[in-house]
């Protein structure tokens, strides 16, 4: 019923003289007729071990629980990844209220548990969802691929954690991209509460940011060395270049991060809105 509703609604037009002026928003916020829906975990699933290039998932609103040994995807030489996108040109869009989360904790000791979402295909979207990362807590999301788009997406930290993760860009030493290119990244409408966006595994390539916001507030202390470059494209050596930056907002409090405030605003791209809540 919902897939029907969702094209008859993309059908509706205001005519005006018999020439159509309007539609339902502009040509990415329409879902193909071709979509898979997806309403439960189970089905989650089977679509990412049966991935295959340019589908367009459309997640139905409620809570998905992923348990890495339900997926067979082999990345790496390794198995047990939770969300591995391997394919090219996949879209996971949330519809209404959709969480990614995980009750299964596994220790960050292989790479394949390390990452809540794992991006290895390229033109790849995520949109319209909630992820709360899995814990043991490392990467929210490790892009490999190029030219990821993620939209309308909050990252929160898991129950009883103080950080959220990373959306962590590592294109280094991948097969076909030698220099590190991230091609063009977009973050749009996009919040780290206790996150960070790092791409110490990349080196070049275009970040476009459009309302961007990263609170650094609140990380127990222990944290707050080993994670403090928040949002860290910047590196010594990079060649990126960005777009819309002065609509990044990184909030964070100076009396929080002691020795490290000032090394953790240095880290910051410039044009950065920093806002210290200590103000």
């Amino acid at each position: 019923m919902k897939k029907f509703l969702s094209i008859m609604a993309c059908m509706v037009m205001i005519l005006v003289g018999g020439v159509a002026l309007a539609s339902c928003g502009d040509s990415e916020d329409k879902i193909p007729s071709d979509a898979k829906y997806i309403s439960n975990s189970t089905e989650l699933v089977d679509a990412i071990n049966n991935q295959k290039d340019n589908e367009y998932w459309v997640l139905e609103e409620g809570t998905y629980d992923l348990d890495p040994n339900a997926t067979t995807i082999n990345y790496g030489d390794q198995t047990g990844w939770y969300l591995p996108i391997v394919a090219n040109g996949v879209t996971i869009r949330g519809e209404g209220d959709v969480t990614l989360m995980s009750t299964h904790d596994t220790p960050n000791a292989a790479w394949a548990s390390q990452n809540m979402i794992t991006v290895v295909g390229d033109n790849v979207t995520i949109r319209n969802l909630t992820v709360v990362c899995k814990k043991e807590v490392n990467k929210a999301v490790e892009v490999l691929g190029k030219n990821v788009t993620i939209k309308d997406v909050t990252f929160n930290a898991p129950d009883d954690y103080d950080f959220a993760g990373s959306i962590y860009f590592n294109q280094q030493g991948i097969e076909g991209n030698e220099a590190g290119d991230v091609g063009t990244v977009i973050l749009e409408n996009v919040t780290l509460n206790k996150g960070r966006i790092t791409a110490s595994g990349a080196s070049t390539g275009t970040i476009k940011f459009d309302n961007v916001k990263i609170d650094w507030t609140g990380i127990e202390e222990d944290l707050i060395a080993g994670f403090y470059p928040m949002l860290n494209f910047n590196n010594d050596g990079k060649t990126f270049t960005y777009e819309g930056v002065s609509t990044v907002e990184v909030k964070m409090s100076a009396t929080e991060m002691g020795t490290e405030y000032e090394t953790a605003v240095e880290n910051l791209i410039e044009g950065v809105e920093l806002v210290d809540i200590d103000d």
